[in-house]
């Protein structure tokens, strides 16, 4: 098992709209089994947003390392009100 050494942290010009809708249908799929396919629908649109730019990222050389891709996590920073992605990076 290896140790986080580094995380990368880059902010996003993505639709912060799309990303968070996501965060909405997870939520509630607790409520009511109607939300199952719009999850699944906005789940599978984060994984493909987040993996295009980590294919970027890592063709750039921007990451270095291995990283998990399953603990790389897509949000919305509430404090700057953008989409981050955010990635540990273990050595």
């Amino acid at each position: 098992m290896s140790k986080i050494t580094k995380v990368f942290y880059k902010e996003l010009d993505a639709d912060i709209n799309s990303v968070g809708e996501f965060y909405f249908n997870y939520n509630m799929l607790s409520v009511h089994e109607m939300f199952h396919d719009e999850y699944e629908e906005s789940e599978m649109k984060q994984i493909n947003l987040r993996n295009q730019i980590l294919g970027e990222e890592i063709r750039q050389g921007n990451i270095d390392g291995r990283i998990k891709i399953d603990n790389s996590i897509l949000a919305v920073s509430s404090l700057k009100n953008k989409v981050v992605l955010i990635v540990d990076i273990h050595y």
